[in-house]
């Protein structure tokens, strides 16, 4: 078996933007990529999930997460 593949997350939010639209099933977009449906629907799990960040005030997600680690650190 070789490595699993890497997607990059503009293609990640490409593809869930296809599915949510109801432009393509989940089915469909897995045969298309050769992307096993657990995969797509772990992806739209988190897709869906991470939607309220981008409308909350204040700093982006990813600042927030380094903020959090750094402060776990320093804690340790």
């Amino acid at each position: 078996m070789g490595r699993p593949r890497r997607f990059s997350p503009e293609f990640k939010a490409g593809v869930m933007l296809e599915i949510v639209s109801g432009k393509k099933s989940l089915a469909a977009v897995g045969r298309e990529h050769q992307i096993k449906d657990t995969v797509l629907q772990r992806w739209k799990t988190q897709f869906l999930e991470g939607l309220p960040e981008i409308f909350a005030p204040g700093q982006p997600a990813e600042q927030k997460r380094l903020r959090e680690r750094v402060a776990e650190l320093e804690r340790l």
